[in-house]
């Protein structure tokens, strides 16, 4: 159990941790956005952009491999249709540091993700759907003399629900799945755990996500929380095809951050964070873990939830 109680007082949010789900504490509805909306009915090329950007500390973990996590995100509208429809792609790097090295900030893993989508908006929600890929790498990691090496690609779905979005206050709820059409993971060593997680078998995942957001007196504060539920399902063959034969093991990661929220053209939020994954994707034998941390997190607040 890792404690760095005065870096907590002077860090500060929810990230998104090194994990195959892209925004799992992050909903990007584009279309949220009415700032710019064209009411003519033609195509808006590079409509908008939007970004977020965080750094945090884990205060405590129940394995060795993360001290610090720093991410950087964007989100392009390359065209978008009369406000009631948009095509467009985002982009976000997760990093994570462990202490073993003589500065307390040691590299040691790295996720790329990418993604192009199309989203619709459908009476009071917004629909997405769009082809995902991520692919994780590990750093300074000669002197352990072992790697893994991970990549996802998957078809992605999302429907996003504004039960309230007003100047006070707002509530979104999103489900989403991702069928997953590329899964590699290697390892060096090859593990011989036989019995252990291999993604390999990774059919299909399922999200289940909110946002909440309310201003206090100070129109220019509030607080936070977003939240997710990740069902994972494996099947007990590794072909494209037969792998839909039967489902061999189920896990789920889920998680929940809350905190303070500072508003002005963006928003920067400082809060805590916990997550729990059932392999957190950095070992070559395969290790859960939970995950409690505090950070700073700054974001286009019309756009991203």
């Amino acid at each position: 159990m890792k404690v760095s109680l005065l870096l907590a007082f002077l860090l500060g949010t929810q990230l998104v941790y090194g994990q195959r789900l892209m925004e799992r504490n992050t909903m990007i509805v584009p279309l949220a956005d009415s700032t710019n909306y064209d009411p003519g009915t033609g195509i808006s090329f590079a409509h908008s952009l939007s970004g977020w950007a965080g750094f945090g500390n884990y205060l405590a973990s129940s394995d060795e491999s993360h001290e610090w996590v720093h991410e950087l995100g964007a989100t392009v509208e390359l065209m978008r249709f009369s406000n009631r429809a948009t095509l467009g792609i985002t982009t976000s790097i997760e990093f994570i540091a462990d202490p073993f090295n003589n500065i307390n900030f040691n590299p040691r893993s790295i996720w790329w993700s990418e993604g192009l989508f199309y989203m619709r908006k459908t009476g009071k929600g917004f629909w997405r759907a769009g082809y995902y890929h991520r692919c994780k790498h590990d750093i300074d990691n000669l002197s352990l003399g072992e790697e893994r090496r991970l990549i996802f690609g998957s078809l992605h779905g999302e429907y996003f629900v504004p039960v309230r979005s007003d100047e006070e206050s707002e509530f979104w709820y999103a489900i989403g799945t991702e069928l997953y059409t590329i899964r590699q993971d290697d390892r060096v060593p090859l593990n011989p755990a036989t019995e252990s997680l291999n993604h390999m078998n990774l059919l299909a995942s399922f999200s289940l996500k909110f946002h909440f957001f309310k201003r206090f007196s100070n129109p220019k504060v509030g607080w936070f929380a977003n939240g997710f539920l990740q069902p994972n399902l494996y099947s007990g063959n590794e072909g494209f095809a037969d792998r839909f034969s039967n489902i061999d093991r189920v896990n789920a990661s889920f998680g929940l951050s809350a905190g303070l929220a500072l508003m002005g053209n963006g928003q920067i939020r400082i809060g805590f964070n916990y997550e729990y994954h059932p392999d957190t994707t950095i070992p070559i034998q395969p290790v859960s873990s939970h995950l409690f941390s505090f950070g700073i997190r700054g974001l286009s607040m019309s756009q991203v939830k």
